[in-house]
């Protein structure tokens, strides 16, 4: 049964890093700041940008442990 909420929340937390990516990328970047690149400078700048954000809710959670 705890393995079942941890995968839940894992998946959850998985869609919403990719999410939140997925916007950074295809609506600030791609338009305003780098506009006609290959597809695989979008795909480096959207894991750039999942790491980014798994970096930042994980110090958020720091945060809250102190």
């Amino acid at each position: 049964m705890i393995s079942a909420a941890l995968a839940a929340a894992m998946a959850s937390v998985s869609s919403c890093i990719n999410a939140a990516s997925m916007v950074c990328v295809n609506d600030v970047y791609r338009p305003y700041l780098a506009r006609q690149k290959p597809d695989g400078h979008y795909l480096a700048a959207g894991r750039l940008t999942s790491l980014a954000i798994a970096l930042l809710m994980a110090g958020g959670a720091w945060l809250f442990y102190l």
